[in-house]
Parts: C-alpha cells; structure tokens; sequence
C-alpha cells in the first residue's frame, strides 16, 4: 500500500502538515512538535478509528488527507464540539464501510491489520489471547492438519486413533480448530456420559448374596418343565369334573325320562273306534237339534190352538167385536181340545227324547275325550320312549377320577425354584451389570484420552499452534539479529501468543520485563512479520528516543538495507531531534529519503 502525500490540518499537536511522503521519512523536532501525532494522523487517516482528543484544542475542525496509490485522495475530517465526520474519496462523500471494502479489494488489507500495523501501542496493548486470536481470524496463523499428520502428533493408541479416524474427516479436506473443537466438545460429553454409566453400572453390580450354584437357563428350564406337569395335572383334574358333572347329567335325564314313561298308562288309540264315536256324537248332535225344532213348533202350535179354545168359549165374534156371535161352537171346542191334546201328547215324546239323545251325547262326548286324553299319552308315551332310546345310545361312561396327590409337592418345588430363580436372576443381573461397567470404563478411558489429546490449551491444539507458531518466530530472530544482537525471542502458545525474550547464555525473560529499546526492536520485528504476512508495507517506528546512539544506528541501518526497503512501500520513524539523532540521519545515504523536520 503506497502512500504519495499527505495533509494534516489541526490534529493533535499538529495545526499543518502537508508533504510528499518518500520511501523512508524520518520525522523529527522538539519534544510537544507533534511527532507521535504525525505518525498517529496517517493510522487514523488509513483506519478511520480516531481518538476523542483528534482535533487541536480550539480549532473549529480538522481532518487527515492520504493521497494513496490506486485509490487516489481519501479525506476524513471532523467538527470540533458536534463530534460531526465526514469522508470524502476523490471529492467524493463516501463511507467508512465503502472505503473498507475498497481497502480490502484493492490490496487485501483488513482494518484490524490496518490498525495493529501502524501503531505500536496498539499491538503491544493486545492480550496475548487477542492477538492469537487475530492471527488465527486473519489466516496468519494456519492451524490445520490432516488425519495421519494429527494421528501421529497425538502419539495416541491404536484403538483411541481408530476412534478418531472414524469421527474426524478424512483427506483431501484439512482438519481445522474448529473440526478439533468439536471433536473435542464430543468425546468430552463421550467421556462424561460413559463416567456417568459406569458409576452407576458398578453400583448395580455390587452382589453381597448367596452365589447361586446353577445359572438362569437352568433353573428356568426346570421351572418350566415342573410348570408344564403341573399344569397336566391341573388340567385332568378339570377335565375329570366337567366329565363327571356330564355324566351326572346324563344319568339323571335318563332316569328322570323312564320315570316319566313308566308312570303314563294308556294303550294304543283306535282310529276306527274314535272315528264311529265321533260320527255317532255329531248324528246325536243333529238329533237333538231336530227335535229342538220340532218341540218348538209344537209348542207354538199348541199356544195358538189355547188361544183359539179360549176364544170359542165367548160369545164374541171373530168377524168383528161390537157383533155378538150366536153359533154352536161346541163341535168346533172339540176338535181344537182334541187337536190340543195330541200336541201335547207329541210333545211329552219328544221331551222325552230330547232328555234321552242328551245323556246319549253326553256319554259319547265323555267316551270321545276319554280316547283324545289316552291319544295324547300315548303320543307322551312314543316321545319319552324316543327320548330314552336316545338317551342309551349316547356312551357316556363315568370318568376315572384323576390322581392329585403329587400336586403339593409340585407347588413346594415351584416355590423353591422360585426363590432360587430369583436369587440366580439377581446374581446375573449384577454380573451384566459388572460388564457393562467395564465396557463403560474401557470407553471412558478410550473418550479421556482422545479428549486430553484435543483439549483446547494442553492437547493437539497447542502443538498445532506451535508448529504454526515455529515459522514466525523464525521471522522473528532474522529480524532480531541485526535490531538486536545477543537476544532471542520465543513464542509461547499455551495461553495465546506471548513472545519471551532470551539471551545466548539461555536465560529467558518476559516481554514486559525488556527495556524500553528492546521492547521497541522487537515491536519493529513483529511490525515486520506482520507485513510479510498481510502485505500491508507500511512501518511506523516511533519510541526511538529510549534508543542510545548505537541502538539508534542499528535500526536506521535496518531500515535502509535494501532487503527491508524492498519489503515496503513506506517506512516513517519519529524522534526527537538531539545529537544522536541529528548524527544517525547524517549518515543515511539512501536516496529516497525525506527528513521532515516539525
């Protein structure tokens, strides 16, 4: 990223500064001259992020102009009192995420590199954590494997690593962090499930009883058999009372069906005999009503000749009653007396008979019932009969009454087996369960062992980060040996990215624990990696006023080696202008190169 201009206005201690920018630019004055705030404005005017205290006190507003290489003049201003912002690209109002977007199209540099890469206060304020974190988030740091690189690392069993192969993809496709991560979070809910059922399968196979002398299958076989007899018995003693209760009803509906028979007395009906008797009672019937009619007439003959008699006896005339009859009625009395009499005389006859055809009647309506009451019990009789033979044919022998007495004997081996049965059952149960707690413990050291092997600070993941880590710290100590001669530097990957300083003599010292110089050196370093890494080709190197002259001649002859000119595309470093200084840039021969004096 080239840098051919830049304008300040009113930022910071800075009320102006415009100027071309070379490919080395040392900035340099009096303490307060705004050294730190030049190199501070171009971090703001390529990143945007600004501080609260951007514009100089007072000033109505002010801004950062960055004349850049492919993009052209990109401008941020600001109003003092509103907080108001404004950016500007080629005249142009644009925004904060355009011009991110065309910062990373056009040279692949991300804000957050952007920001660390200009300001060594930036990169040296970030944790440990952080800074691996951007390292990782940006692709500087390229934890990945494949399954045979990360199974030998492991240096795990050959069950554990057959585990593992099965889960984890397989190549071409790389293993990342967060293929590690998540096989870690797996197996550890692995282990911890597998913990879980071997604790509680070990309670369920503690067994303080009697152990049993046959198994399971045994007895149950036993029992079953002894179930099956049993139940054979149970059954024919069923058998033999349904039999019996049959049996007795038979006999009882044979014996009842030839009393009944027994008891009726009849002979067989005589049709023809019934038949007379029936014929004989309807003619007697029709007699008797026959004469009925005749007696009936009669008596009306007889009540009409009375009449007649009685009216002869009168003197009155028939013809009409005010004339008065005078004629001998005498023979004519007698005739109608005789006529009455003979009637009567009939009558008694017939009376008689009528009295004579009833009882006739009667005694052969008695002796026609008498035969239809023996038809009838006769008819009982043949049915019974039927009923009877029916009755003989069916074979229904009495059962044999079954045999029980074994059955409490059986009931009490039953109990026994029973109770054994239990006993083998619970002694089995807890041996099933003593397996399963083995299985479960050979699973949970198989889980605990891959899970070590991928925790996130300890396992496989630290020892990718630090073969990640070797090529930087490499980078590092190249750079090391001209900034700093006699010391090394280490990167620490167990908790993040911690750089350690070292000595020939082997002692090791913390970062924070280096002077002021050599933390400086080494931030030049790290700036450095980061720009072999990213691309981004700008340095910033401020601080240099804790350099001693040596020191101070160190990093200019740095800065100008052609190696490192070629790495970059601008290279600024601010001090404060004494003797040192003033004799170190006498010596810089590099062409293009700017003093800019504030």
């Amino acid at each position: 990223m080239k840098i051919d201009s830049i304008r300040i206005t009113n930022f910071k201690g800075i009320e102006k500064l415009e100027t071309g920018v070379a490919k080395l630019n040392v900035i340099t004055g009096p303490n307060g001259s705004g050294k730190s705030s030049a190199l501070e404005a171009i971090r703001v005017g390529l990143t945007g992020r600004t501080a609260a205290d951007t514009v100089k006190t007072n000033a109505p507003s002010g801004g950062v102009t960055l004349k850049l290489e492919k993009l052209g003049l990109l401008a941020r201003t600001w109003e003092f009192g509103s907080g108001k912002s404004k950016i500007t690209l080629n005249d142009k109002t644009t925004t904060a995420k355009s011009v991110t977007e065309m910062m990373k199209s056009l040279f692949n540099i991300s804000p957050e590199t952007a920001n660390i890469a200009t300001s060594s206060g930036v990169m040296l304020g970030l944790s440990s954590g952080d800074f691996s974190k951007y390292l990782l988030q940006e692709g500087f740091m390229k934890i990945q494997t494949d399954i045979d690189q990360l199974s030998s690392l492991c240096a795990l069993t050959p069950e554990a690593e057959e585990e593992l192969r099965n889960y984890l993809p397989c190549a071409p496709d790389p293993i990342t962090p967060a293929d590690i991560d998540e096989a870690h979070s797996y197996y550890f809910e692995l282990r911890a499930a597998q913990r879980k059922e071997h604790a509680e399968a070990s309670a369920k196979a503690k067994y303080t009883g009697v152990v049993p002398k046959r198994q399971v299958q045994e007895i149950t076989k036993e029992q079953a058999l002894t179930l099956e007899e049993s139940g054979k018995i149970k059954s024919q003693t069923e058998n033999y009372k349904t039999m019996q209760k049959n049996y007795e009803a038979h006999k009882k509906s044979l014996d009842e069906a030839r009393e009944q028979m027994n008891k009726i007395d009849c002979k067989r009906p005589n049709e023809k005999h019934i038949e007379t008797l029936t014929e004989q009672l309807a003619q007697s019937r029709k007699a008797a009503t026959d004469n009925s009619s005749t007696i009936k007439v009669l008596e009306g003959n007889v009540s009409s000749l009375r009449k007649v008699l009685a009216g002869l006896g009168t003197s009155k005339c028939p013809i009409s009653d005010k004339l008065t009859c005078t004629t001998d009625k005498t023979s004519v009395q007698g005739e109608v007396s005789e006529s009455i009499e003979s009637s009567e005389k009939k009558l008694a006859e017939l009376r008689l008979e009528k009295e004579t055809n009833a009882k006739k009647e009667e005694e052969l309506s008695d002796l026609l019932e008498a035969e239809r009451q023996n038809s009838l019990l006769y008819q009982k009789k043949l049915q019974l009969i039927q009923q009877v033979e029916a009755l003989e044919k069916t074979d229904i022998k009495q059962p044999q009454e079954v045999d029980a007495s074994q059955l409490p004997a059986i009931q009490s081996r039953l109990e026994i087996l029973s109770e054994e049965l239990t006993l083998a059952t619970s002694y089995a149960k807890s041996l099933a369960a003593k397996k399963k707690a083995d299985a479960a413990e050979k699973l949970s050291l198989l889980y605990d062992e891959i899970t070590k092997a991928l925790a996130p600070k300890s396992g496989i993941r630290q020892v990718m980060m630090e073969s990640s880590a070797a090529p930087l710290a490499a980078h590092l100590n190249e750079q090391l040996n001209n900034l700093l001669p006699g010391r090394s530097v280490s990167i620490d990957t167990s908790d993040g990215f911690t750089v350690k300083v070292g000595d020939d003599a082997g002692g090791v010292i913390s970062f924070d624990s280096a002077s002021t110089s050599e933390r400086t050196k080494i931030a030049i370093a790290l700036f450095d990696m980061l720009n072999a890494l990213s691309g981004f080709r700008i340095m910033m190197i401020d601080n240099t006023d804790s350099f001693d002259a040596e020191s101070l001649g160190l990093v200019l002859d740095y800065v100008q080696d052609e190696e490192t000119l070629d790495r970059y595309d601008s290279i600024f470093i601010a001090g404060v202008s004494n003797a040192e200084l003033e004799s170190a840039i006498s010596g810089i021969s590099n062409a293009d190169c700017q003093i800019i004096r504030l």
